[in-house]
């Protein structure tokens, strides 16, 4: 499944899935995980793995994320 995500501010989310591919089209800020913070902008791509379970995107940008469904 694709998601288009508009943060603005602060946003919190859980997984949903196996992974989850992130890219940023626009804007920046920073992704928060385990207390760790990363800092996000336009062509940053990245993927959150298994095991990860909530992170924090705070700032003002635009991201596609895509997360794997079931195999067929």
């Amino acid at each position: 499944r694709v998601q288009d995500w508009k943060i603005s501010g602060e946003s919190t989310f859980k997984s949903s899935g196996l992974y989850t591919l992130v890219s940023v089209l626009d804007g920046m800020g920073t992704l928060t995980v385990d207390s760790e913070t990363y800092t996000l902008k336009k062509g940053t791509h990245f993927i959150l793995p298994n095991g990860i379970d909530n992170w924090t995107f705070n700032g003002d940008f635009h991201i596609i994320s895509s997360i794997p469904g079931k195999a067929i």
